[in-house]
């Protein structure tokens, strides 16, 4: 009885059949083209997987995050009188700023970003929420308000991270 034709699996090593699509251990593709990803893997259920981490990334995002949110919150309203970014809106527009950023770093990154922008709006949420708090004159933000904005801030970059990272798969696999 011959023995079956074994590959082995570029993730985790593991021994497959030659016939299956997927590792039996960790659920990768096979397809040897998938390898050629540059870092970011496709896994069974859609998601991505990210198997470096980049401290470049996380700096490039956090003072990309510093710069943006500097000009919308603080430089913006001196230039236009009509222009407050107090309270909640605030919140919002820094949000915004959190997953524009997340997206351009995580679709332009050469190896997989998922984490990093997350690390970076981490990092920078403080400062954020600290100075929204500074210039508040009307709309004051309560400390729950601080906490679930800062939360949804992180999430709307990790959200963003993974926007971006799906289209540079869809662009790598055209």
């Amino acid at each position: 009885m011959a023995a079956e034709e074994q590959i082995q699996c570029f993730i985790c090593g593991a021994s497959n059949d030659a016939h299956l699509a997927r590792c039996g251990s960790c659920g990768a593709s096979l397809d040897a083209g998938m390898a050629d990803l540059s870092g970011a893997i496709e896994a069974p259920s859609g998601g991505i997987y990210q198997e470096t981490f980049s401290w470049r990334a996380v700096a490039v995002s956090a003072v990309a995050l510093l710069v943006l949110v500097s000009f919308a919150l603080g430089l913006l309203p001196a230039l236009v009188a009509s222009f407050d970014p107090q309270g909640f809106y605030g919140v919002l527009i820094a949000a915004a700023i959190y997953f524009l950023v997340a997206l351009v770093v995580a679709n332009r990154a050469s190896v997989a970003t998922l984490v990093e922008p997350a690390v970076a709006a981490l990092a920078v949420v403080v400062p954020t929420l600290l100075y929204l708090g500074y210039i508040s004159d009307v709309h004051r933000l309560s400390m729950l308000t601080h906490f679930f904005g800062g939360a949804l801030m992180v999430l709307v970059a990790l959200f963003g991270a993974i926007i971006g990272e799906k289209a540079q798969l869809r662009r790598a696999a055209a």
